[in-house]
């Protein structure tokens, strides 16, 4: 790793960079990661580590039986596939579990609602595992992806054209 970074890279291609590091050092890199970022160094990032995916990428490509079948922002990838959040809390002993498209408008009523103070509040959303193994099930069974999900160029649906045609294989 320090070795593809000493001459200041304009783009650096890492393939499972943080494989075997404890949690410690693995904070460490991402926030190294963020930091070359920061200072315009392009990364290019391979790993099986969605939740590592998700924190270090403005962008993430989706492959499927070796085909892009998705190519967009971690949060545009997540919204594609949930719209829903989890709300959970616990009041007067019982711990409550939601599901529900407007987790604010959910949690004003519980708020407001008669009953004991509300503990333990949690509003989770969709991951970006969530939503790859959405993607890789619906390829697999022969189904579109969301329609408002960003595709590869070449690919049926809204995509991010190349700015040069030359990046397109």
């Amino acid at each position: 790793m320090a070795v593809g970074i000493v001459g200041r890279p304009e783009v650096l291609f890492l393939d499972e960079p943080t494989a075997g590091f404890d949690p410690a050092a693995r904070r460490d890199f991402h926030d190294l990661i963020h930091s070359l970022s920061d200072s315009d160094v392009t990364i290019l990032l391979t790993t099986h580590d969605l939740a590592e995916a998700e924190k270090l990428s403005d962008r993430v490509v989706v492959l499927a039986g070796g085909v892009i079948v998705a190519d967009d922002s971690p949060d545009a990838l997540r919204l594609a596939v949930s719209r829903t959040s989890e709300v959970r809390y616990r009041r007067d002993g019982v711990m409550e579990v939601h599901a529900c498209s407007d987790p604010a408008d959910h949690l004003r009523g519980v708020l407001t609602a008669p009953g004991g103070p509300v503990t333990d509040l949690e509003v989770r959303r969709a991951t970006l595992e969530d939503a790859y193994l959405d993607l890789v099930l619906r390829v697999e069974n022969g189904d579109p992806p969301p329609r408002d999900l960003a595709l590869a160029p070449g690919r049926p649906g809204p995509a991010h054209p190349p700015t040069d045609t030359s990046e397109v294989a």
